[in-house]
This record gives C-alpha cells, structure tokens and sequence, in this order.
C-alpha cells in the first residue's frame, strides 16, 4: 500500500509553491499491532520515515482475530519517534445503524469514555470523531460529545459506573461487539467486512 500515500504525496504537492502547503494528510488506521497492519499492507514505518504523512489517527478497528487488542501505545510511540502526531479515534457508526434519533436514554456514555481513556492514558495527541452525522441528528449525543477533548472529564465519566453491569448495547462504539468486546474480522471473509 505504500505505492498509495506515496502517489498521493506527489500529487497533493503538484502545483504549489514551495512556500505553500498542502492540507495535512493523517493515515485512519486500525489500532490493532504495528504487525497486523504491516501483513494488511500498512507500513506505518515506512509511510513516517518517507514523511508521506502528517501523522495517524487510530481507529478501533480490529480485522484480524490473531491480534485482537488496540495497542495504542505502540501507535503514539511510532509516530513520535518519527515526530508526527497520533490522534485516538472514536466512531458512531453502530449508533447511526441503530435509528434512534431522539434521546430515550438508551446511551450510556461509561463504555465510550472507557475506550477513550485508554486511548487518552497511551499519549494520544488529539481525539478524532469519524461518522458525526450522528452529532448532527442525535441530540442525545451533544453534550456528550463536548466532553471528548477533556481528558479529566473523559476520566471522571469513565470512573462512573466501572463496577457495575452495562448492557453492552449502551453506549458501544463502532467495530466493538454486542458483548462489550472487540470482534476481529477474518482477513478473507466473503461478507462485507473483507479486506
């Protein structure tokens, strides 16, 4: 895939003078192990070492079942080692799919804020929102989502509730299952997850 970041460098910069730049590009990428990535073809080394982007932003994405944990740590500390920045990564696709425009109180944001301290304790340099179309339509989402950039508050909300049972149907993020864990994706499934 290296071919990819590599093309688009060159094209993005096509055109402009040398004083000008073009709009940063940050590589979306699974969390799972620099490896996993490396046997998809994401060579996250190589694409900072060649300076092809700006930076990362991690998504909780985990397509492979032999390496089924976010290792977010090992993420922040590739990209700082080559001085570029990893932003965590939090989506809402399964909170779009489930239809729920109006605020029934059926979100519980202990789960989310739960990935996010993770993600915020490994060194992360930023926090992503992908699929916020939800934001534009759920307002139970709204004042939730103000809290993201904060990390003592992401904590604190994180801390309510850690001991006792949430269904796994409140307040889940994208790519984690029903039963509150991540489910990996099998390289060559003929489903829609494929690779």
């Amino acid at each position: 895939m290296t071919g990819f970041p590599r093309d688009l460098r060159t094209r993005l910069w096509q055109g402009t003078e040398k004083t000008a730049q073009p709009g940063p590009v940050l590589a979306r990428i699974p969390a799972t192990s620099l490896l996993s990535n490396l046997a998809a073809g994401f060579d996250l080394a190589a694409w900072l070492r060649e300076d092809l982007v700006e930076g990362t932003m991690l998504s909780p994405l985990v397509f492979c079942p032999q390496a089924p944990k976010p290792l977010y740590a090992d993420h922040v500390q590739l990209a700082h080692r080559y001085g570029t920045i990893c932003a965590g990564g939090l989506g809402s696709l399964e909170l779009i799919r489930n239809h729920v425009p109006k605020n029934t109180e059926f979100f519980r944001p202990e789960p989310m804020c739960r990935l996010l301290e993770h993600q915020y304790a490994a060194g992360v340099d930023a926090m992503s929102v992908y699929q916020t179309g939800t934001l534009a339509r759920m307002d139970c989402l709204r004042d939730h989502m103000r809290l993201l950039a904060n990390r003592e508050a992401v904590r604190a909300r994180a801390a309510q509730g850690r001991n006792e049972q949430v269904s796994a149907w409140l307040g889940y993020d994208w790519h984690t299952s029903r039963e509150g864990r991540f489910r990996g994706y099998e390289l060559a499934s003929p489903s829609d997850y494929a690779l």
